[in-house]
């Protein structure tokens, strides 16, 4: 009895350390992130964000590139729930770098989750674990050319998103929606896009 209750123990530990230790590589839709449950901050100030390649307006002076590297509470949380909070988190430390720095957006932005460089203009990395959640970024801190609407050239590079045979249907049709009820398309723009994604699916 001591031998099997010692050897069940032994089981217990070895799955609770492997559940702790998880580290799940996730790449997740910059979109959602972008417009999660708190992203109404990222608003709060003129700071633009570009990822990957995603086309800008020409830069006056660079400040440099930097890594924001964020860690939030995963346990008892959904995995994409814990990386949109740590993107979030990621994302403000920028907009905090951008500001003291001087500058006005941050670009060429790239996954690093622990090094592994990663560069999407749809999708981030985030390491998803039971205890902790992690999303690591590389961009670099920019002022553009003065005159540039703000929201202007995310647009046009969410609008490439939309129409990119890779990004999934439904995610398309909310990023129409979510572009359209920003004012960054009109409606007619807007029904042209859905149209021409309905037209992909026959």
């Amino acid at each position: 009895m001591k031998i099997f209750f010692g050897s069940f123990m032994i089981l217990c530990l070895l799955s609770s350390t492997q559940a702790v230790a998880r580290d799940t590589r996730l790449m997740l839709p910059i979109f959602e992130a972008m417009n999660s449950r708190g992203s109404e901050r990222l608003n709060e100030n003129e700071i633009q964000f570009f990822f990957g390649e995603q086309p800008h307006p020409p830069i006056i002076e660079s400040f440099g590139t930097f890594v924001s590297n964020k860690k939030t509470n995963a346990f008892a949380r959904k995995d994409k729930t814990a990386c949109e909070w740590a993107f979030l988190s990621a994302m403000l430390s920028f907009q905090k770098r951008a500001l003291t720095k001087g500058g006005d957006a941050v670009i060429n932005i790239h996954s690093y989750y622990k090094k592994e460089d990663v560069s999407s203009e749809h999708e981030y990395m985030c390491g998803a674990g039971a205890i902790v959640a992690g999303v690591t970024f590389r961009g670099e801190v920019v002022k553009l050319r003065l005159g540039s609407t703000k929201g202007s050239s995310s647009a046009s590079a969410n609008s490439q998103a939309v129409l990119s045979e890779d990004y999934p249907v439904d995610a398309k049709l909310k990023m129409i929606k979510q572009l359209f009820e920003d004012g960054l398309i009109t409606e007619e723009e807007a029904a042209a896009k859905r149209s021409k994604i309905l037209e992909q699916l026959n």
